[in-house]
């Protein structure tokens, strides 16, 4: 580095002198001293006669890169252990894990927060080239995306108030049935662009509201030592399976019927979970 130097760190290096070049510098000559003081040997005038003028660079590069062995600290490696935090204790009549997912209310939630994902497929694997098939161009299409992560963003500030006002259950549904008004917008509606600012907007319900009332109700429902195996079969069940057979089937359906009738299909998904969520998940519990 002392060679090529570094621009984000302002170190100057050698002019001309990239990675390649300066490895194969060290390479042959050993150490970064050894070059320097032997560069009358370099066969190429150029190169040998930039590190002969700009030693002194060199030199000040090596120091601004190189690590201060000789630091006192007042700390050892044993203070820098990053402990775990103090278990939270399992309640004595704990329930099995396998006697929690046979509940329905966790039936539901799991199939909820999977046709959320699933429905997602067209959106994940074909919107770029949507977009770009109608004529719109590669800066607005990567704004639109831009867009919605500002949108996703933007909620978290305010999701605390949401989930205490209406409770998980209630966000949870809301945004499976906005997530059909998405799919279906984006499907119907691809030459207004003004529908689809409001599509990409929605990215706050469909990623923001859902992903945080899928973690709220996951919370709830293990705790204990069920607590990490609940949040891996939310984000295997999710993210992982929903996401992987929305892919696939998206990639037939595009095949087969065309984008409008496979982002119709996306939002028949959504709204599917929507219902599941409204009818199975917890009714007496207002988490």
């Amino acid at each position: 580095q002392a060679l090529a130097g570094d621009s984000v760190d302002n170190v100057p290096g050698a002019p001309g002198i990239g990675i390649k070049t300066a490895a194969l510098l060290i390479n042959e000559f050993g150490t970064l001293e050894e070059l320097l003081d032997r560069a009358e040997e370099i066969k190429q005038p150029k190169r040998r006669q930039t590190l002969i003028d700009h030693r002194a660079q060199i030199e000040l590069s090596k120091r601004l890169v190189q690590l201060d062995c000789g630091m006192t600290l007042d700390f050892g490696l044993d203070d820098l252990e990053v402990r775990d935090p103090d278990p939270e204790p399992h309640p004595p009549d704990q329930q099995s894990l396998g006697s929690i997912l046979r509940r329905p209310a966790i039936i539901g939630f799991f199939l909820a927060v999977f046709l959320m994902q699933a429905s997602h497929g067209p959106y994940y694997a074909f919107y770029s080239i949507f977009m770009k098939d109608q004529g719109y161009s590669e800066t607005l299409i990567g704004q639109l995306w831009a867009l919605g992560v500002l949108a996703e963003v933007g909620l978290f500030v305010v999701m605390h108030h949401l989930l205490d006002r209406f409770g998980a259950r209630r966000v949870l549904v809301a945004s499976l049935v906005l997530a059909g008004l998405r799919w279906w917008l984006i499907g119907n509606f691809v030459d207004s662009i003004a529908l689809l600012l409001v599509a990409q907007l929605l990215h706050a319900a469909t990623f923001g509201t859902f992903h945080a009332a899928g973690i709220h109700l996951v919370h709830h429902y293990f705790r204990g030592r069920h607590k990490g195996r609940g949040q891996a079969l939310y984000s295997s069940v999710s993210f992982g399976a929903g996401g992987a057979v929305g892919s696939l089937a998206s990639g037939y359906a595009w095949q087969g019927m065309g984008p409008a009738l496979t982002y119709g299909v996306a939002a028949v998904v959504a709204l599917l979970g929507a219902f599941v969520a409204w009818r199975w998940i917890d009714t007496g519990h207002d988490y």
